[in-house]
């Protein structure tokens, strides 16, 4: 025996397989990719942006090189204002005491140079004080530059983890809005190839008036119809669920907005918008729901006739079995029945359940027979 025999392979759908195969399909594949690559961009290019500010921030914060030798320059100009300072009041108290004491400390000459010292101390204290008042601006704003530098490299991890939130929504939305439309091709590419088997089913021309002929096609004619209705109601009511998911997301979103706003003006247009979606989103979740039902109403008068023929079906197998005696009143019954069609398919299409307990009862008339 061969591996195969011991590891068959799953064979796939044949729906499957023609839906791969068409255009749409392909179409659909191109249109996700498409889609996949546009997000993918836009997110680089904010991962980028987003790294280089945080790069930018960290190197900010990371500038104590520059606050030390702004500190080192302020100390080195504060130090030599004392220095200069220091000279002045050495000068002066050797000028107050060679006037006290001339022999001791000197005579006239000693009192010219601490003069001249005091002179020159004192025009040099000017500059002095300037270069350490600039020093010590540069030494603040070091730190404050320092200080911003560090909130922001903080704040960037939010604004981070807010990225990554809104790459994951957008990624969630991309991934929900490509499922919708695929699913919403292949169920019109489905439903055509449904119509043309029904119409392929009813244009046969050799087609017998047997029970047994007319029992089968009829029972093709209601899974085909039966899966029309479903795909249609699945359509329905996704379209249903966006139209209000989409509607109930911009309300909160221009909530939101509305109840940050900074000002009055701001508050007064965010509340206006407001108000206007919701009346636009009403409008077109109540349009929606009308369509749904309108539609719903056609599809289900559609699919009713399959229901009656095969009532009728089964009504002519039950009076096969039935006497010869009570044949000929049970044959009136269902040519009145047929004739009155029109008739009885509005009840049938306003209430579906009927159709399905006829559906139920010819099925189980099927099975007993």
């Amino acid at each position: 025996m061969t591996s195969e025999d011991h590891d068959p392979q799953p064979q796939q759908d044949p729906a499957d397989d023609e839906w791969n195969k068409s255009t749409n399909a392909r179409a659909t594949r191109r249109l996700a990719l498409i889609c996949w690559l546009a997000v993918a961009v836009l997110a680089v290019l904010a991962a980028g942006y987003l790294l280089q500010a945080h790069v930018g921030s960290h190197r900010l914060s990371l500038s104590s090189v520059e606050l030390d030798q702004a500190s080192d320059e302020s100390d080195e100009e504060n130090a030599a204002v004392l220095v200069v300072r220091n000279r002045i009041e050495k000068a002066q108290s050797l000028l107050e005491s060679s006037e006290k004491y001339p022999g001791l400390y000197g005579g006239v000459e000693t009192r010219k140079a601490a003069a001249q010292e005091i002179d020159a101390a004192r025009a040099e204290l000017p500059a002095a004080l300037s270069r350490a008042s600039q020093a010590n601006d540069r030494y603040r704003a070091a730190q404050r530059e320092q200080a911003t530098a560090r909130d922001r490299n903080d704040e960037m991890w939010l604004v981070w983890l807010l990225y990554l939130g809104a790459v994951g929504l957008v990624a969630g939305v991309v991934h929900a809005v490509n499922r919708h439309i695929s699913g919403e091709r292949r169920r019109d590419f489905e439903n055509r190839q449904l119509v043309n088997e029904i119409e392929s089913a009813g244009a046969d021309d050799d087609l017998s008036l047997e029970f047994p002929d007319l029992w089968r096609q009829n029972k093709v004619q209601l899974r085909l119809y039966h899966q029309l209705v479903l795909n249609y109601a699945t359509s329905a009511r996704r379209t249903t669920q966006i139209s209000l998911i989409s509607g109930f997301v911009f309300l909160l979103a221009v909530g939101v907005v509305a109840t940050f706003a900074s000002d009055v003006p701001s508050a007064i247009s965010s509340s206006v918008v407001v108000a206007a979606g919701t009346v636009v989103t009403g409008f077109i979740a109540n349009a929606v729901l009308r369509n749904a039902d309108s539609s719903s109403r056609e599809v289900t008068s559609f699919f009713a006739h399959p229901l009656e023929v095969e009532r009728m079906l089964a009504a002519e197998r039950i009076i096969a079995t039935m006497p010869e005696a009570a044949r000929p009143a049970a044959q009136t019954l269902i040519v009145n029945a047929l004739t009155r069609a029109v008739e009885v398919r509005a009840p049938v299409a306003e209430n579906p359940i009927d159709g399905a307990q006829d559906r139920t009862e010819s099925d189980q008339l099927e099975r007993g027979s």
